[in-house]
């Protein structure tokens, strides 16, 4: 078989709620030359059989199982390492893509652009919208793009564009592991602001990414999780500590630094007045 344009990396992990959907979503693309690289993370429920149902009538499937569960960010980089096209698209295994998806994207690569993405709303269990996102792009100078990437608020949707298209052989060597320390927070917001060192970030409003926003629900939390990471925030500060560490130039590293505390701050507060509307609208 000749060589496809794209590759599709999915990582997945007991996605059978809606791996359905979401390959129906990656198959039924207006592009066809593509690879879908599906890397399944030694999943305890059906999503060996979902897969292998649809690879059995799609030959642009390949199918791995991991012997063990290799962690999420390891899947990340397994799928890339995989991919044989010049260009790359991670999907999640329970998200859905506008038709005209990849060739949209694909129509908005250029030397320039680092990732081409679309627009990006949420989508319930039910496939509801529940919000719409104001466009992501960071185009111009990498101190300028990088300055406005670390700037826009981690809510706002920011780290959904690792969901966008890279040239492969640009990433291969970026890695989402062992250059963030072990932070366990906003690993694909660091990912995408090392890409941004590469070039532009270009979005598409014409065709869009329905990403699925579950509540999932949270047990065994640490007392020092509740206290420090929920309220205080503290894994915020070893996440924007990294931005500094991933800033390649000095007058980046000192923008950062001088900016890290005021990101921090206006983070804390804004959780602090969310947690207490819960507090508040739990019990009164």
């Amino acid at each position: 078989m000749s060589r496809p344009k794209v590759s599709i990396g999915m990582p997945v992990f007991n996605g059978g709620d809606f791996l359905q959907q979401a390959l129906e979503s990656i198959l039924a693309q207006s592009f066809p030359d593509f690879e879908l690289i599906v890397s399944d993370n030694a999943s305890t429920d059906d999503t060996s059989v979902v897969v292998k149902r649809f690879q059995a009538h799609d030959g642009r499937i390949r199918y791995v199982r991991q012997a063990t569960n290799i962690g999420p960010i390891e899947n990340f980089n397994f799928v890339l390492s995989e991919a044989q096209a010049d260009y790359f698209i991670w999907a999640a295994a329970d998200d859905l893509w506008d038709k005209d998806w990849i060739e949209t994207l694909l129509a908005n690569m250029t030397d320039s652009v680092a990732i081409s993405f679309g627009h990006v709303c949420n989508v319930d269990a039910a496939g509801r919208v529940v919000r719409r996102y104001e466009p992501l792009e960071f185009k111009g100078s990498a101190f300028f793009r990088m300055v406005k990437y670390y700037l826009a608020e981690d809510f706002d949707g920011k780290a959904n564009v690792i969901y966008g298209m890279y040239h492969t052989e640009a990433i291969r060597n970026v890695g989402m592991k062992d250059a963030y320390g072990g932070c366990s927070f906003g690993v694909d917001m660091l990912f995408v602001f090392g890409v941004l060192q590469k070039g532009d970030i270009v979005s598409d409003s014409a065709t869009l990414l329905y990403k699925r926003a579950v509540e999932v629900e949270q047990t065994n939390r640490s007392l020092y999780d509740v206290l420090f990471n929920s309220l205080l925030m503290l894994n915020r500060v070893h996440y924007n500590l990294v931005y500094i560490g991933q800033s390649k130039t000095l007058l980046m590293k000192l923008v950062v630094g001088f900016l890290f505390p005021v990101k921090y701050m206006k983070a804390f507060v804004f959780n602090l007045v969310r947690i207490v509307g819960v507090i508040f609208a739990k019990w009164f």
